[in-house]
This record gives structure tokens, sequence and C-alpha cells, in this order.
């Protein structure tokens, strides 16, 4: 036997998921029994499949299509979250507290290159503990910070152009809202 657990909603309930009771020992609730044709057939249907609260039987169900204006909000969350992925694949590589020192180092290194006479005790402290010459330690610094300006730069950008893309689709008038969500779908990280 297997039973489709799914939530008790007033409208209509979304099924969560799908026990066999020869193998599950505990069945939540609520749940209804279903043959195997209907389990496959929900799967194949995702988000298609309902259990109607009253009559207590699978049921089709269409969802009302997300507005254009919706589905591009949710996209540009996804892009938004592409770019964190992108520069987290650099800072990731760094401790928090470490990451927390940039702008220091930074600013540090930048007055350093150009007046060598400045004082930069922060750098000092760390090329003393390295080993190696504050003019090496800035060096590095200079490097790594420039790196990673290019490389966010670019990330955001990107994630900017995605944005600019999405925005002029949903304001698109000669579009409907079915070609909106595809051409919405169509832009990608």
């Amino acid at each position: 036997m297997i039973y489709a657990h799914y939530d008790e909603v007033d409208t209509g309930a979304n099924i969560r998921g799908f026990y066999d009771g020869n193998i599950n020992t505990v069945i939540p609730e609520p749940n209804l029994q279903v043959t195997t044709e209907q389990r496959i057939d929900c799967l194949k249907n995702p988000g298609r499949r309902r259990i109607d609260p009253v009559t207590k039987e699978l049921q089709v169900f269409t969802p009302v299509p997300e507005s254009p204006a919706s589905h591009a909000t949710r996209r540009i969350a996804d892009m938004k979250a592409a770019c964190d992925v992108t520069l987290l694949e650099i800072t990731s590589l760094y401790p928090s507290a470490e990451r927390e020192t940039w702008p220091k180092q930074e600013q540090e290194a930048r007055a350093y290159a150009a007046d060598p006479v400045t004082p930069v005790p922060f750098i000092q402290g760390l090329a003393t503990a390295r080993g190696i010459t504050v003019d090496e330690q800035v060096s590095r610094i200079i490097t790594k910070a420039d790196a990673y300006a290019a490389t966010a730069a670019a990330a955001i950008g990107k994630r900017q152009k995605l944005e600019d893309q999405i925005q002029s689709i949903v304001d698109d008038i000669n579009l409907t809202d079915d070609e909106k969500r595809a051409a919405i779908d169509a832009v990608t990280w």
C-alpha cells in the first residue's frame, strides 16, 4: 500500500510525499492511500496534483501562472544569488576575521605605495609575522585587492546587466505574459 502524505488546507492539499506501508513503519497524517499509477502520475506532474479537502480524492490542479513581475522578482533573486556564489568562491578562501581587515590592509598598502615613509602598523605586523619585507607585503595586498576588485566588478556588472534585461522584458508591452515568463527564463547567469 502506498500513501500520499499531504497538507491539510481548505483550498486543496498539496502532496508532501509518498510512503510505502511495506517499507515505512510510520506514515505521517494526514494521508490518502493511492495506487502505484496515481503515485507515478503525481511524480510526473509535480505541483499539479492535490488532495481534495472534502472528498479526500486525488485531483488535477492547474496552478495560476505567476505574474511576469513576480517571476522577474524571483529570477532577479536567482541572479543575486549567483553573483554572491561567484564572489564567495574567492572570499570563502579566507577566514571572516581576516576579511574584516581587508579595507585596513588596502588603505595602508595604497598609502605606503604612494609614500613609503607612511606608517603602516598593521602591514608591518603582517610582514613581521610572515618573515617578509613590508614592500613585499604591500605588493601582495595591492595585487590581491586589484584582482578581487576586477572580479567583483565583472560579477556585479553582469548581475546588473541581467537585471536590466529582465526588467526590460517585464516592461515590454509587445509581449504576452507567457512570452515574458519564457523570455525571463531564458536570461541565465
